[in-house]
């Protein structure tokens, strides 16, 4: 085989602000996207996070989950790999199509936003594995950087294994905004009834590069694909952008290695997921106000009055 990259969205949520009741708001939902029409009737479910009510289509793969006590939680909408690939595959052999492009525009339209996003990222048939790449970074052949070109340490790198032979790592925090899992897709979908198992008997090698985006990075996602109004052709390369300009992975020269030049290359120029732009809520104004009378601003003007102009350039040179 020759050498082919493939990108997706592998699992995501989405937040949907509610009004006033959220199951009218969960209703819209159901209708709005067809899941009834193309997996048909719903059934209760297992709510997760601190939801406790939920229904969900396709043995739960995909969950619609809200609370029944509060809206401040919104109306969550989960998708797991399988869910997503489902109503996504079942709907376009029925002609009801709900590509990407038009899926962002939508929820930019009710105002929700992504809570989660994971892209995934399948690179076939290149020279090397993770066994090797393994072999690599502990050897510091190979480092990694984060977003602003820090080299991430050995000790945020987390390796595992089957039968004696790593499989794969991860880079940073479950925790955190971004975390990074590189594994050998190939061992999985070798499995016995894995769903590419074909694919996985014929390629030399395929490893998966798979950037789990939550908290503001997910929540800036739309807006920034909104605003760069995508197409399908754009949205994968927004997605590989994302990815590998979060994460970099380059020689001891610090040159980028030579699949993650391919993988920039691929991107097209697409950049890394932009800061979420600050919004005045009811925090921000009372931190401001804070800083303006009774905090740091108070010590800038009694500075400026007591010194100048000078004196206080002074003082926030000396700070600062």
């Amino acid at each position: 085989m020759t050498r082919q990259i493939f990108v997706k969205v592998d699992q995501c949520t989405v937040n949907f602000p509610v009004d006033d009741k959220p199951f009218e708001t969960v209703k819209k939902i159901v209708r709005d996207l067809r899941l009834e029409d193309i997996l048909g009737d719903d059934s209760k479910v297992k709510p997760l996070n601190h939801y406790d009510e939920a229904i969900g289509f396709y043995n739960g793969q995909i969950k619609i989950m809200w609370s029944s006590k509060s809206t401040s939680q919104g109306v969550m909408l989960y998708f797991t790999s399988t869910g997503l690939r489902a109503w996504q595959d079942i709907g376009r052999l029925q002609n009801i199509r709900m590509d990407w492009p038009k899926f962002i525009a939508y929820l930019s339209d009710k105002s929700a936003h992504f809570t989660r996003l994971d892209v995934a990222v399948d690179v076939l048939d290149y020279p090397f594995g993770v066994e090797n790449l393994f072999k690599n970074l502990q050897e510091q052949k190979v480092l990694i950087l984060d977003a602003i070109g820090r080299i991430r340490k050995s000790d945020s790198q987390k390796f595992f294994g089957e039968n004696q032979r790593i499989t794969g790592f991860t880079v940073g925090s479950r925790s955190s905004n971004c975390f990074l899992r590189v594994y050998n897709k190939k061992v999985e979908q070798s499995r016995d009834n894995a769903p590419y198992i074909d694919l996985a008997r014929t390629c030399k090698t395929w490893t998966r590069f798979e950037g789990e985006f939550k908290h503001d990075k997910a929540k800036a996602i739309i807006p920034d694909l909104v605003k760069n109004k995508i197409d399908n052709k754009i949205f994968s390369q927004k997605l590989v952008g994302y990815l590998v300009n979060q994460w970099s992975f380059v020689d001891h020269s610090k040159e980028l290695i030579s699949i993650w030049q391919d993988l920039k290359d691929n991107a097209k120029g697409a950049e890394k997921i932009p800061p979420l732009e600050p919004k005045l809520n009811n925090r921000l104004i009372s931190l401001l106000k804070w800083f303006l009378t009774g905090g740091a601003g108070g010590v800038f003007y009694r500075i400026s009055q007591l010194f100048g102009e000078v004196g206080r350039n002074d003082f926030l040179e000396f700070m600062f």
